[in-house]
Parts: structure tokens; C-alpha cells; sequence
């Protein structure tokens, strides 16, 4: 069996609530608190540098946790393939100061670098190669996940899932990025990934879009139709 290509883990176990930052809230900024993360990673792997993803969590920038059940299915799956993965807290607005559709993705993007820097930092600890590491997230964590990609470096690829947005501004050194979305979602239009899909070609930066017909948001009951395909992506712009 080939690692990242084929699940060759079955032992996943999950370190939790590790702590990446003190942060100020966003609604109340003189109040800090700690932001965490959890890792999950094969028991008996013996690979002291392994591939990494960071998989954020959506929830329009005002709910939602790392606990989120499609990140915590995404994070095992990542790790029977043999990469260790990351599910990220981030700072959220309330939910009646929330800003507009994507507007929290910034601050998103923010914390994001703020866990990759600590993951870098602390790449022996978590068996991490650092120059090997993926970025995903779902709805507004596929939001805050864009612009971390967009704004900082240290990334292989992405992996976006239902979560772009209109006018989404693509650098012509963007990395290679793959995009998952269904055609009957009504919390983040379909057409917003076809959009970006086509500024992505116009860069001539590889990328992937899989249609999930008649599916709405949040598909992760789609998983079947496009995980092999993710997979591939992935593998193919390991260093």
C-alpha cells in the first residue's frame, strides 16, 4: 500500500485543545482567551516527517467549532492517509455583529498563520514536514482558508469545499487548488467556485473542480464522489 495515495492507518488517535494563541475577543477586545487546535495522527507511524493539512471549520464566522462532525471526518481521513492533521479554533464574531458573508475571513486568515507559524515552530514535536503542508476548510473555513493561502506562504495546496465567494481575487502565484462544491447550494452559490475556477485557469494554476450535482451545502455525504480525486490532487504537489 502506498502512504498518501491509500489508507494505511486505521489507529487514529486525536491530541486535543493544544494551544496556539492568546488572543483578544472581537467583540470584546480588552478580554483574552486561548485559541487551540486538535491533532490527529496514526498511534504506530513511525514517519518522523509527515505530510500536514490544516482544516478549518465553517459557521459563517460567528458559530462553529473544530469539533465540527465533516472536520472531524475530514481530519481522520487525512490521517489514515498518512498526514498528521490540524483542526484550528479561530476568533468569531457574535452572531449580531457578524460581518456580511465573507467579511470575517481576514481575521481568519490571521489566526490561521498565527497556528501554521506554531506548527513550523513546533514541527518536531507534531512530526511535521514543513515542506509539505496543505490547507482545507469548509464553507466560511474554505473562506479563511483562501486568504490565508492568498496572504501568506507555506502552503503545497488547498483544498476548498463550498466555501469561495463573489469576486474572489485569485494572485497569479496562487497555489495549486482544488474545489468542491454542489449545484443547489443555498448558503454559498455555486457559481462563486465557478468564478474562481476560471480566474485560477486564466493564472494557469492548476487546479480541479468537482460538481456535485444537485447537492447542497455542507456535502459531506458526497464524500465518495470526489475523494479519491482529492487525493491524487494532493499527492501531486507533494515536494
Amino acid at each position: 500500500m502506498k502512504r498518501y495515495l491509500e489508507k494505511v492507518f486505521s489507529d487514529i488517535k486525536i491530541d486535543e485543545d493544544i494551544t496556539y494563541a492568546v488572543l483578544p475577543g472581537l467583540d470584546e477586545p480588552h478580554e483574552e482567551r486561548e485559541y487551540k487546535f486538535d491533532v490527529y495522527y496514526s498511534e504506530s507511524d513511525t514517519e518522523k516527517k509527515r505530510r500536514g493539512i490544516i482544516v478549518v471549520h465553517g459557521g459563517g464566522f460567528w458559530a462553529g467549532d473544530k469539533k465540527q462532525p465533516y472536520i472531524v471526518t475530514l481530519c481522520n481521513l487525512f490521517a489514515q492517509y498518512g498526514y498528521v492533521s490540524f483542526s484550528v479554533d479561530y476568533r468569531l464574531f457574535s452572531r449580531e455583529t457578524r460581518p456580511e458573508f465573507c467579511g470575517g475571513a481576514p481575521v481568519a486568515a490571521v489566526d490561521i498563520e498565527l497556528l501554521r507559524k506554531f506548527l513550523f515552530e513546533n514541527a518536531e514535536k507534531f512530526n511535521l514536514d514543513t515542506e509539505n503542508l496543505y490547507i482545507s476548510g469548509g464553507s466560511a473555513g474554505g473562506m479563511g482558508s483562501l486568504e490565508a493561502a492568498k496572504l501568506y506562504k507555506g502552503y503545497n495546496a488547498m483544498v476548498n469545499l463550498w466555501g469561495t465567494y463573489k469576486d474572489a481575487q485569485c494572485p497569479t502565484d496562487f497555489i495549486p487548488t482544488f474545489l468542491v462544491h454542489g449545484t443547489v447550494d443555498k448558503d454559498v452559490d455555486y457559481n462563486f467556485s465557478v468564478e474562481f475556477f476560471k480566474k485560477l485557469k486564466e493564472n494557469n494554476i492548476p487546479c480541479e473542480l468537482i460538481t456535485l450535482e444537485d447537492a447542497g451545502h455542507t456535502a459531506i455525504h458526497r464524500l465518495p464522489d470526489f475523494e479519491d480525486k482529492m487525493i491524487k490532487f494532493m499527492n501531486d504537489f507533494a515536494k
